[in-house]
């Protein structure tokens, strides 16, 4: 084995690839957003043509190099949405996001089992590791592509939170049946009750311990981490010396959290991007100002603070800014267009093109789109059901406190219980973008759909999805990751404040 690397002058061609290959990555991404806001599409496409799919002008280790970089920059991105999320936001809006989460799962298993199963003749886990693999949402590409998409207000806005923390448990959800597959597909061959236990307990761990994660973080930052970064100031000595030395040291902290939370979500088998995200709420909420009236408990401040000089503490400690200066640039020009492009290198492109599976997958795919548009409609009915919740509850408190009434007026009660229609046209924006940001497939839907496939070529382990459900799905994968990002430039572009208007801002 040898004790060093040789250092040898790269070749002029090696040279010409790779700076050709990351210049042209952000050249075609600035064109395509110019033109249809599909940015990320032609990042996804210069993949394939200088990948393995197609031209193989990147050797295989340069691709698995290029690969785990574009992985980093989809923590980082997952991160910095985990860093401009408005915690109580956040936890007032969880119900909803899990149900809209749910409904994103939901949808796509079933059409699939209805589709592949009885429609195509293929196997029932066939049919349910499809559509595992067409439940998931791409964080990654839905972050990337609200980026390019949207101003400055709308990542405090509620639609937003709302958003990522739906496509969170979707990618969490998802990683749990990317742990369970290879467990079923032993459990085809194999009817023991200890192969049945292992199976309940792989699915059981990943959720116990996403719950478990989230409830030692708030634990740990509520009363350790938050009291000792305020204690007599002590957070605020991160804006010592010049910006890039306070930078420097809000970006040690940062990758130490980030680190951590990786580790922890790794070795606890559930996912990484969820630690990343954890991460960036722990520092959002610990680098977050007391309020004026409790200044004097924990700093040597005045106790009457005004509203203004807690914004600019809060401004020359965030991390979220500190982020853009320092890793915003890289990760916009390096690491996010690797990481589209090493989707491109895993889709199988000359694969797809039999006739067979071009209708069948097309029709596979237009269903995978309503599938994941169809998460709007809670979002459509959100005020409507308020509306309603809060009539019943005045009706209630009317009732108890008048006589009641024997012979109840069915027309009145009927108008009072109905939702004003205009509540629910203004939430039709919001609703149709909703949807369309989530029906962006990508890292974990291949990751499923690759984990059923299996080692199919040595027959050692088949996994699965045999060839044509494996191909039906990353025609999925691919089609809907395309339509994503192009629709939801569309919808901005016609709808534009009217995503985040009334109750949505």
């Amino acid at each position: 084995m040898p004790t060093a690397l040789p250092f040898e002058e790269p070749s002029l061609i090696e040279l010409l690839v790779c700076s050709s290959f990351l210049y042209i990555l952000n050249a075609a991404r600035v064109a395509a957003d110019y033109v249809f806001n599909g940015g990320i599409i032609a990042e996804i496409a210069f993949g394939m043509v200088y990948g393995s799919p197609l031209a193989s002008l990147l050797p295989p280790h340069w691709e698995e190099t290029f690969t785990v970089l574009g992985y980093l920059g989809l923590i980082l991105v997952v991160f910095e949405g985990g860093l401009s999320t408005d915690l109580p936001l956040l936890l007032s809006n969880l119900p909803l996001s899990t149900f809209c989460a749910l409904v994103g799962i939901g949808l796509p298993i079933g059409i699939s089992y209805a589709l592949l199963h009885v429609g195509f003749g293929y196997r029932p886990l066939e049919a349910f590791a499809a559509g595992a693999a067409l439940s998931s949402t791409s964080l990654g590409t839905t972050l990337a592509a609200l980026n390019s998409v949207m101003n400055d207000s709308f990542q405090r806005s509620r639609i937003r939170t709302v958003l990522v923390s739906a496509a969170i448990i979707d990618d969490v959800i998802g990683l749990v049946i990317a742990a369970v597959i290879p467990a079923l597909a032993s459990v085809q061959s194999e009817t023991s009750q200890n192969s049945h236990s292992t199976l309940a307990w792989m699915i059981i761990r990943p959720l116990l311990s996403s719950f478990s994660i989230a409830l030692v973080s708030l634990m740990v930052s509520w009363f350790c981490l938050r009291p000792l970064f305020w204690y007599r100031g002590l957070g605020e000595l991160c804006d010592w010396g010049t910006e890039k030395h306070a930078d420097a040291v809000r970006f040690f902290l940062m990758v130490g959290v980030v680190s951590a939370m990786a580790a922890v979500s790794y070795y606890t088998r559930t996912s990484i991007l969820y630690g990343a995200y954890i991460a960036g709420l722990i520092l959002t909420y610990v680098s977050q100002p007391p309020p004026p009236n409790q200044s004097k408990f924990l700093d040597n401040h005045e106790p009457s603070v005004s509203s203004t000089h807690h914004n600019q503490r809060a401004n020359a400690i965030s991390f979220e800014m500190a982020f853009a200066r320092v890793v915003g640039p890289i990760q916009e020009h390096v690491f996010l267009p690797l990481f589209f492009a090493s989707i491109g290198f895993a889709i199988p492109f000359l694969n797809l093109w039999d006739p067979t599976i071009i209708w069948r997958g097309v029709v596979y795919s237009i269903l995978m789109c309503l599938a994941k548009l169809a998460v709007g409609l809670p979002i459509l009915l959100h005020a409507p059901f308020l509306h309603l919740l809060k009539t019943t509850h005045d009706a209630a408190i009317a009732f108890l406190q008048t006589r009641p009434r024997l012979f109840p007026n069915p027309e009145a009660d009927a108008a009072a219980s109905l939702a004003p229609p205009h509540k629910v046209l203004v939430s039709l924006p919001t609703a149709v973008f909703m949807g369309v940001a989530m029906v962006a497939r990508g890292e974990i839907g291949l990751l499923i759909a690759q984990l059923a496939r299996g080692d199919s070529s040595s027959g050692r382990n088949p996994g699965l999805l045999s060839t044509e459900p494996f191909l039906l799905c990353i025609w999925a994968i691919l089609l809907c990751t395309l339509v994503g990002p192009i629709s939801l430039g569309f919808i901005v572009r016609k709808w534009g404040a009217g995503v985040t208007a009334g109750i949505w801002a």
